[in-house]
């Protein structure tokens, strides 16, 4: 095309390489203008300098290089949208696929969570009950029942919560509180757990639960949490070991009460302390993680 001037038809190569190479790079808009802008400026250039300007004859590969150049930059800026909403819409399936994940997370975790909660209670009456069909004379029969009945109640507060999840899912949960004894209710706990800890040789202890004032608090709740860290305890806790339940007050006024059970089992590392509120989140590594397995939802 240099060497015949600008009444040459080589210019039509000129036309397919800004074409097929603007098209088929992943270039955007711009980046396909500029090149098309540099092709007919230099075919432009080297025909003026080597054959002198011709406007006339410089017409038709200037109109048709230039045609080309506006569809195949139309072209790439409409690769570029198409590009841009497939990523688009990846994006938004990712998205989409990260909620379904979610979703099925929380449906497992929810069941694992029940079947903790349930299993609790459950744990807590075979207890006594297999105590009792030993027909050992010695056996306070009237405890038993009475921790029997204790975690019974319980397990149909439980199944109540399960009814009640709606609410939770929905937000609509609110604490319920009423002036109670919290001392009390921890006694309560406590002694309902001992059959079972009796059996396993564990000394179970309360350490100033009776010394404890009343207090505003949701008594369903908190009792759900007491026995859900005395139940954990108990779960790593080893055979012939210690758990103690105790309570205090903080303030001048002893405006604020607190509880605490501690147990002589595996403990947990420091480094994993931080993760102790995760739901589902049980420490690997320890002796007790052999041998327990579960949800994790254990404190």
């Amino acid at each position: 095309a240099v060497w015949d001037g600008f009444h040459s038809q080589y210019y039509v190569g000129n036309m397919l390489a800004i074409f097929l190479v603007g098209l088929y790079f992943p270039w955007g808009a711009a980046t396909t203008a500029i090149y098309g802008g540099l092709t007919i400026a230099t075919y432009l250039g080297l025909n003026t300098v080597v054959h002198g300007f011709d406007p006339i004859g410089a017409a038709a590969p200037f109109f048709f290089l230039g045609g080309t150049a506006i569809l195949t930059v139309w072209a790439a800026a409409a690769q570029q949208r198409n590009r841009r909403d497939s990523l688009r819409m990846r994006m938004q399936l990712e998205v989409a696929n990260t909620e379904l994940k979610s979703l099925d997370e929380a449906k497992t975790g929810f069941f694992a969570n029940v079947s903790h909660e349930l299993r609790t209670p459950l744990m807590l009456i075979l207890g006594p009950i297999e105590t009792l069909l030993r027909h050992d004379p010695n056996t306070n029969e009237d405890a038993l029942l009475d921790a029997m009945n204790t975690n019974a109640h319980r397990l149909m507060r439980q199944v109540n919560l399960i009814l009640n999840f709606s609410k939770i899912e929905a937000g609509q949960m609110t604490l319920q509180r009423e002036v109670a004894d919290l001392g009390a209710m921890l006694t309560k706990t406590v002694n309902a757990a001992k059959p079972y800890a009796e059996g396993r040789q564990i000394a179970l202890t309360a350490e100033g639960l009776d010394n404890l004032p009343p207090i505003a608090f949701d008594v369903e709740k908190i009792e759900t949490i007491a026995n859900n860290l005395i139940s954990s305890a108990m779960k790593f806790t080893p055979d012939g070991g210690r758990i103690t339940v105790r309570g205090g007050t903080l303030g001048e006024h002893a405006n604020t009460i607190w509880f605490e059970v501690q147990d002589s089992g595996c403990g947990i590392p420091a480094a994993q302390v931080e993760k102790v509120f995760e739901r589902f989140h049980q420490v690997k590594g320890g002796s007790a993680a052999r041998i327990w397995t579960g949800a994790g939802t254990d404190a």
